[in-house]
């Protein structure tokens, strides 16, 4: 049974603490800078577990209590990097997004540079038509004087 602060371990059995079966009541006080503080205490069924009167099975629970600090650790640790890797990986996609936008972005000026020198081409001959047409416009205004000299001199 356990809560966010209270761990409790029933009928716990652990070869190196003997065949007797035995309790576990853990408290985990509130964050230091540090990090938490873990309270464990040991019920044998009749005494609780103490250095003194139990030197043998205190090395034990001493080091179940380091070992399952070290896993809390550990899986802090792995939970960081599980966030810290979804957070890289967004980052990663973004970026990815970004250099397809720039590489678009490069491909329409390249599109766009062509489209200009088309149009100054364009641009060029158009002038030129636009000479050539003028040209035609005084040589066709020249015959419709001579036309309309004509047209006056017939009496």
């Amino acid at each position: 049974m356990s809560d966010k602060t209270f761990i409790f371990g029933d009928d716990c059995k652990v070869k190196e603490m003997g065949n007797n079966t035995f309790d576990i009541y853990s408290v985990v006080e509130e964050a230091t800078s540090e990090g938490v503080k873990l309270v464990v205490a040991f019920d044998l069924g009749g005494a609780y577990l103490s250095k003194a009167n139990h030197p043998d099975k205190y090395l034990v629970a001493e080091k179940i209590v380091y070992d399952f600090a070290v896993e809390q650790a550990r899986e802090l640790v792995r939970l960081k990097i599980e966030a810290t890797g979804k957070i890289l990986s967004g980052f990663e996609k973004e970026l990815e997004g970004l250099e397809k936008d720039k590489s678009k972005l490069e491909s329409d000026i390249t599109d766009y540079e062509k489209k200009i020198a088309e149009s100054k081409t364009a641009i060029d001959v158009n002038l030129g038509n636009q000479a050539n047409k003028k040209t035609e416009i005084v040589g066709i205004q020249a015959a419709l004087v001579e036309l309309e000299v004509l047209l006056n001199s017939i009496k």
